[in-house]
């Protein structure tokens, strides 16, 4: 088992390029007699299913073919979407991932293998038609007139080869050309004017001789600065980056702010509190004054009428006498409070009873009303059947017993 602490390296996947020498050592003499084979018939396009058949067709031994078919060869041809074929050369267009491709060029002579570009592969591949193209390269362009592309991975292919192009309006497209500098957009939906704008470009290259290499290069251009997987993988991890900084900076705002609202409740609100007046601070005078307020009103019932007060004049008494009678009558108020209390409870309770007597009450006559409707209505269906059993007597005897009678 590794150690965990051993660093772990990411080793490069070998390319198409660097498997096809190796592939070709597997058995030298069936690769010769297969690519002799290829270049045999001139300058063509075969097909991977072309290739496969050429392959049967040198290699008769089933055993030695299944065990080409099934080395290092085998998945190359697997990969192959295409061979270009333009003696003594083969080139290879392999997709061994989605959205990846790989060119190499083998010689049929000497078996060697070079890696190529996309833009030498169209080059032979043109070539296999009309020579004449490699001559005037300003023949060469890329048009795609979908509908709509949601990205243009082709679009990218395209300038990336060095091809100006043009491309629909609609989505992706839109955003990678810049109009008129690195590409041209055209509208799917109106074929005269994208047959114009074309014919506008062709126009241009014949009478400006740079022309074509200017839109070329800035597509070359715009590729490089927007559209790479370097620059891709740099924006993914940038973006991983920047998510792992808020977060811990987010953290580090929320403990910030604990720490603010902390310190604001120790210096200004915690103070606040031995300004406060607790209620236990005051005398029992004053106490029992704001006992008064709280207590309900005194019942007119129980309150002896609307009698006056009489007023009786008395002496003036001392200061602790007069406390003595404040403390005595708050006492007696206070008394007199909480039976008038007690009373209003008791009250309460009693029309709840009688409330709740008078509904229990209800409750029973409509039960019973019910039952009694519930009786009459079997009642009446019993009286129904059995008139109607009647008369079905009534009418067999009438009419059934009647004509018997008369046959006999």
């Amino acid at each position: 088992m590794a150690s965990s602490s051993s660093p772990t390296t990411l080793q490069r996947s070998d390319s198409i390029a660097d498997k096809m020498p190796d592939a070709l050592k597997q058995s030298r003499y069936h690769m010769k007699r297969c690519f002799a084979s290829f270049v045999k018939g001139g300058k063509k396009l075969m097909k991977r299913e072309n290739l496969m058949n050429e392959i049967e067709k040198c290699i008769e031994d089933s055993n030695d073919r299944k065990k080409i078919m099934e080395g290092l060869f085998g998945y190359i041809l697997t990969c192959t979407q295409e061979a270009a074929v333009v003696p003594p050369f083969v080139a290879l267009a392999a997709r061994p991932d989605p959205g990846f491709w790989e060119y190499v060029k083998v010689n049929a002579g000497d078996l060697s293998v070079d890696e190529i570009t996309a833009t030498d592969y169209l080059k032979l591949k043109e070539s296999v038609f009309d020579e004449s193209w490699l001559l005037n390269k300003s023949n060469m362009f890329f048009v795609q007139p979908a509908l709509y592309e949601a990205f243009g991975l082709t679009v990218i292919e395209a300038m990336n080869c060095g091809l100006p192009t043009f491309a629909t309006n609609q989505g992706g497209p839109a955003e990678i050309i810049v109009d008129g500098v690195s590409g041209f957009h055209i509208d799917p939906n109106n074929g005269d004017e994208s047959v114009a704008r074309i014919g506008d470009f062709f126009s241009k290259c014949s009478t400006d001789g740079l022309y074509w290499d200017t839109i070329s290069k800035a597509g070359l251009k715009r590729i490089y600065e927007c559209y790479t997987w370097k620059i891709y993988a740099e924006k993914l991890l940038k973006m991983g980056s920047i998510y792992g900084f808020w977060r811990q900076v987010n953290e580090d705002q929320k403990k910030a702010k604990q720490r603010y609202i902390d310190m604001l409740y120790n210096l200004q609100f915690k103070p606040l509190i031995k300004k406060v007046t607790i209620p236990e601070d005051k005398s029992l005078p004053m106490r029992l004054a704001s006992l008064r307020n709280l207590l309900p009103k005194k019942p007119a019932s129980l309150g002896g009428g609307s009698k006056q007060k009489e007023v009786t004049e008395t002496k003036p008494k001392s200061k602790e006498g007069q406390e003595r009678d404040d403390v005595k009558a708050g006492e007696g108020e206070v008394k007199e409070g909480l039976l008038a209390a007690e009373a209003s409870e008791r009250i309460k309770k009693v029309v709840e009873t009688s409330e709740e007597t008078q509904r229990l009450e209800k409750m029973k006559i409509a039960y019973g009303q019910q039952r009694n409707q519930g009786g009459s209505s079997v009642r009446n269906l019993f009286l129904s059947v059995v008139v109607c059993l009647y008369i079905c007597y009534i009418l067999k005897q009438r009419f059934f017993g009647t004509y018997s009678v008369q046959e006999d």
